[in-house]
């Protein structure tokens, strides 16, 4: 399926965009004359879809904590009672027979419809959230990333996502203090990383103090190529 400019990545976000779609539908559909029938219907789909999404989701989510508290007990709890496995109840449906296939399809279907009806504005697109563009940056002429620290074993663990834009992958090189600037290492490999995050799983050069860790990336196709991202900057050991 396409991928809409104006409809988020996340889920969370998925859900909050709904929720404000079909709060504010119903008022824009009577606006622009649209029949009983499909507004009915969408707002039918987008029940459903937040069902999906949010609803059947918590349980599963609750689940995952209740099993790792079950396994606990299980492995090295106390008493004679026998123990309970954790049950998985879903919520109750939206009322009514649910829709066919393909709900989130017809919904960026009846986004296009709303913007060829006569008396659809700019203004009423980003009262409903569809004129939005979430997805601004098509190319770029360095790789974009953030920096995040992760909890490793022993240490601390400097953990990367980076956006390729279409590249093979990306080159990244780290300064410490009083060292050049150096390739990353994992494995066996220097400086390359093909999917979308890279880790710096270094110790400390002195364990007993934190150090700031500076880092650039470039695309990377057989050999590094093209400009320097913006260096960033982050504590590790702190």
């Amino acid at each position: 399926m396409k991928q809409q400019l104006y409809f988020p990545s996340t889920i969370a976000e998925q859900i909050r965009w709904l929720i404000h779609f079909q709060a504010e539908f119903p008022a824009a559909a009577v606006r622009l004359g649209l029949l009983p029938a499909l507004i009915a219907n969408t707002q039918r789909d987008i029940q459903w879809l937040l069902h999906g999404l949010r609803g059947m989701r918590a349980p599963l989510e609750h689940l995952t904590k209740a099993v790792t508290a079950f396994n606990k007990t299980l492995q090295s709890g106390e008493g004679a009672e026998p123990v309970v496995l954790p049950p998985l109840v879903f919520p109750e449906p939206p009322a009514g027979p649910p829709p066919p296939p393909g709900a989130l399809k017809r919904l960026f279907n009846l986004v296009q419809i709303l913007k060829h009806t006569p008396g659809y504005d700019v203004a009423m697109g980003r009262q409903l959230g569809i004129e939005a563009n979430r997805f601004p940056e098509t190319d770029s002429s360095y790789p974009t990333f953030t920096l995040k620290l992760v909890a490793g074993d022993t240490h601390a663990i400097v953990e990367g996502r980076f956006r390729r834009y279409g590249r093979p992958g990306v080159w990244v090189e780290c300064q410490r203090e009083g060292e050049d600037w150096l390739p990353v290492v994992h494995g066996v490999y220097a400086g390359v990383f093909m999917s979308s995050t890279f880790r710096d799983a270094r110790p400390l050069l002195d364990a007993t103090r934190p150090e700031y860790r500076h880092y650039r990336l470039r695309f990377w196709d057989a050999k590094p190529f093209g400009e320097w991202s913006p260096v960033a900057t982050i504590m590790v050991g702190e």
